[in-house]
């Protein structure tokens, strides 16, 4: 039996950019600085789940402009990066 080394590739219709968590007031807002431009942003969290084992000050999300403009916050959450990796 051969395993694929290969690294799985996704394709999504959005692009993301790293930022650094910060907190996260409610279940559905997140506070985050840039990576490039260093600015703090505010945005959507699509899980209300408590996610206390990923959400942690410091660690790296991946974020996108948001996808409804009729909304608060600026920007979606895509991903969070795991702490152990």
């Amino acid at each position: 039996m051969s395993l694929n080394k290969q690294p799985t590739r996704m394709n999504f219709p959005f692009t993301t950019q790293p930022a650094t968590f910060l907190e996260r007031p409610n279940r559905y807002h997140i506070i985050a600085q840039l990576h490039e431009a260093g600015q703090i942003i505010n945005a959507h969290c699509p899980d209300p789940g408590g996610l206390h084992e990923l959400l942690i000050p410091g660690v790296t999300v991946h974020i996108s402009p948001a996808s409804h403009t009729q909304r608060k916050t600026a920007y979606d959450l895509r991903f969070v990066e795991h702490p152990e990796h």
